[in-house]
């Protein structure tokens, strides 16, 4: 509605920058033709006139050099339809001509050029009581008949006033859906952008991670080793970053893996407390020690995130904002009404202090696009995009508001029994085994690293630059090669092309696919064939955890 108010005011005032020198025309016309035609303009008509125009041409001024503001365009308009249907009155007043009438009539057809329904019959009920005054003034057998004429008049500018409304109201939503249009351009736009930086940046991240990791191995410093094993875990916090814009420019998937609900809290107070003003308070409850979800850290930190600005907004970046957690037991009676099956949840809450939301918002706030924010301050985005993030983790956003006494957005998530992916690879310790595997990169330094990795393992590792050189050292080393750490995005042949020749080979080697970015729907028919995926960058840890997993697979399908 906000939006159809604001289009319509634009409109009104783009049809007042039309209309203005037109009204000049006329009137002035009007003025050099009554001479010549012998029609007796009496002093008063002729001063009102003069003073008029002089108003209407500053007027028309401001309106082409764009000075006055859009939400006086109704005004504008009802200013310049008012201005000679007052002159026509006054010269009825003054000269009696029936002549008038019909000037009249034309005049009040033309309402129809005004926006607002408003202003229209605020402007009708003012007509209607001076002209039933001028001709209870001026008398005569056909008062009437001019009455009824000037009705029938107001009726047909009203018809046509609802039919060039309707069609406003059609354009505006043609408009709106246009900008949704550009919007999802813009979006796809920056997911492109996204996954070449992405690719790039997961390939410089997993570089540095091995060689922090690698010199941390043969350091014997013990505060040198804190500091490398610091850098790995920044380069990992620069991963979810880059994690965070594919999944959030819709390009990326999610990743879920087994963690602690008290760590999206943790990770993401300090985030909040810097981001967000200073005059925002903010609270932190945790309740949800010993419980775990299967969920993506990244996005579930996106939509907290999402919420908490949001309702820092609602308290106009003043008030107390508290982000909880607890695991909740959710009864059929419970459960049904969220759209959700009985069981344990854990829930998050952002809890503010703000304005409140009225029931008409809170049918439509998870909408995409929608927004209360003014134009060019929101997308609209926002809530829909932490519904859906709720959505596909089998949980769902409950929303408890109250106008004038804040706000609670509850995110439920399934919990999930088993151990922190991070805790069970640090609790798995060294891993060795024998075996040839061919680590096909592009990246040298993430070559190097991978090599050091499996050679600690007791490996023997080929290296390749690209799919052909891959191809060709398959094929000499054939019946040696147990694994193949294969890359997505490289020069002369890609990571898809090279699995499928691999493929044609020998079907039953095992490709482990570590990648910075790649395309769902392409990951999904390389993992239908076979392939496991390891996203960039990863500690070296998970790469020792995947490939003791997939080698053993690989010495039994030999044996076989």
């Amino acid at each position: 509605m906000a939006d159809l108010t604001a289009f319509l005011s634009r409109v009104a005032l783009d049809r007042a920058r039309l209309v203005a020198p037109f009204v000049i025309v006329g009137i002035a016309a009007a003025l050099f033709m009554s001479a010549p035609n012998d029609i007796e303009v009496p002093a008063v008509v002729l001063g009102f006139n003069v003073f008029v125009l002089a108003v209407l041409v500053c007027t028309t001024a401001a309106l082409w050099f764009r000075r006055v503001p859009a939400r006086l365009g109704h005004a504008m308009n009802a200013v310049l339809w008012w201005i000679p249907v007052t002159n026509s009155l006054l010269s009825y007043a003054t000269t009696h001509n029936h002549v008038l009438v019909l000037v009249l009539l034309l005049e009040m057809a033309l309402v129809m050029l005004i926006v607002s329904t408003r202003t229209i019959a605020i402007s009708f009920v003012v007509f209607d009581l001076a002209w039933i005054a001028l001709r209870a003034s001026v008398g005569g057998p056909d008062a009437p008949i001019e009455i009824e004429t000037v009705m029938m008049a107001q009726v047909f500018g009203l018809v046509g006033q609802v039919i060039i409304r309707r069609h406003l109201v059609i354009a505006e939503q043609h408009e709106r859906l246009q900008e949704q249009l550009l919007h999802a351009q813009r979006m796809d736009a920056v997911g492109t952008l996204a996954a070449g930086v992405a690719h790039d940046m997961n390939n410089v991240l997993q570089s540095i991670m091995g060689l922090a990791e690698g010199l941390a191995e043969n350091t014997p410093d013990v505060s040198t080793r804190d500091e490398l094993a610091e850098i790995a875990r920044e380069a990992e916090r620069g991963a979810e970053l880059t994690h965070g814009l594919l999944a959030y420019s819709r390009r990326g998937k999610y990743r879920k893996q087994v963690m602690r609900v008290s760590r999206v809290v943790d990770d993401v107070v300090p985030i909040l407390t810097r981001t967000l003003p200073k005059t925002v308070h903010i609270r932190d409850s945790n309740d949800t020690a010993g419980v775990f979800i299967d969920a993506d850290a990244t996005q579930l930190k996106q939509a907290l995130i999402n919420l908490a600005v949001n309702a820092a907004d609602a308290m106009s970046g003043k008030g107390t904002l508290v982000l909880a957690a607890d695991a909740v037991d959710l009864a059929s009676a419970e459960a049904t009404p969220l759209g959700l099956a009985a069981g344990r949840y854990a829930r998050l809450c952002v809890t503010d202090t703000g304005s409140g939301i009225d029931d008409v918002t809170l049918k439509r706030m998870f909408e995409p696009f929608f927004t209360t924010k003014p134009r060019g301050k929101g997308t609209g985005l926002g809530l829909s995009i932490v519904y859906g993030i709720a959505k596909t983790h089998g949980g769902t956003v409950a929303v408890r508001s109250e106008l004038g006494r804040g706000s609670t957005f509850s995110l439920y998530v399934p919990v999930a029994d088993g151990v922190e992916a991070s805790e069970r690879a640090a609790a798995s310790g060294p891993i060795r085994t024998r075996g040839t595997v061919l680590v096909i990169d592009d990246e040298p330094g993430v070559r190097r690293a991978h090599q050091r990795v499996l050679e600690r393992m007791g490996l023997a590792v080929l290296l390749a630059q690209d799919g052909e050189v891959g191809l060709r050292l398959f094929d000499a080393n054939a019946d040696a090669i147990g694994l193949v750490v294969l890359d997505m995005g490289m020069p002369v042949m890609g990571g898809a092309e090279c699995f499928r020749n691999l493929r044609q080979r020998n079907l039953k080697v095992p490709v482990l696919v570590v990648t910075g970015y790649a395309e769902v729907t392409e990951l999904a028919e390389l993992v239908d064939h076979g392939a496991v995926v390891l996203e960039k960058p990863f500690p070296a840890a998970r790469l020792t955890e995947e490939v003791a997993k997939l080698l053993p697979a690989a010495s039994a399908a030999r044996a076989g």
